[in-house]
């Protein structure tokens, strides 16, 4: 595993992109990860697949074109790359011009779909996406979830998910008045059992009945 200083992301290693659903065969969908631009697509036969969102051209984002037999289709001069980056076509070659279109291509990301979610392998060389560790192994659940909610966080990714998935979060209390409940001379505790796949918070007290302090809270 690798570390890029100037932004403090992690490469060479899975992350979950999107849920299965949002992308449907023959739709283009662009995603930036790790600051990186991301275009993924499905092709006709259910297969997903991402591409840098950059065509080898003049650098205008794949994700802005579409999807064609399969392949996508750059919107600016109809070059097309193919599910593994490489380009297979240039309408503007006329003939006479010996070009081997097959020598053109753009970053392939590795990609893994499972239990409804797509898992892209950010790698720092792209000379690694040939040969990926294998991708995170899924805890057994449906096929697709069965909800889905998405927030866009006005930070750095590791703060959103420290505040989202530190079970220590789920046990701080805060109190307007500050110290103990009403009537208590200590403050509540709780304990934290580990079980096999997650935590149980479970109180020790029966919960207090506290008169509202602040005149937002007696509205």
């Amino acid at each position: 595993m690798s570390e890029r200083v100037s932004d403090d992301l992690l490469w060479d290693i899975w992350y979950f992109a999107l849920p299965s659903a949002s992308l449907a065969p023959g739709r283009l969908v662009a995603r930036t990860l790790l600051g990186e631009p991301v275009v993924f697509g499905r092709q006709p036969d259910g297969i997903a697949f991402a591409l840098r969102d950059i065509c080898p051209h003049r650098g205008i984002p794949l994700s802005d074109g579409r999807m064609t037999r399969g392949e996508v289709e750059c919107c600016y001069h109809g070059w097309r790359l193919g599910a593994d980056g490489v380009c297979t076509s240039i309408p503007s070659l006329v003939g006479g011009q010996e070009v081997d279109v097959s020598r053109i291509r753009v970053q392939r990301y590795p990609i893994s779909e499972a239990a409804g979610c797509l898992w892209i392998f950010m790698t720092s060389d792209p000379a690694k996406a040939t040969d990926p560790p294998p991708p995170p192994t899924l805890l057994p659940v449906a096929d697709r979830p069965k909800l889905i909610e998405a927030l866009e966080f006005p930070c750095h990714v590791d703060h959103a998910v420290v505040g989202l998935m530190d079970p220590a979060h789920g046990l701080s209390r805060i109190d307007p008045g500050g110290g103990a409940p009403a009537g208590r001379s200590t403050p509540r505790k709780s304990v934290l059992a580990h079980l096999s796949l997650a935590f149980r918070c479970c109180a020790t007290h029966r919960p207090a009945i506290r008169r509202p302090t602040n005149c937002w809270a007696a509205r």
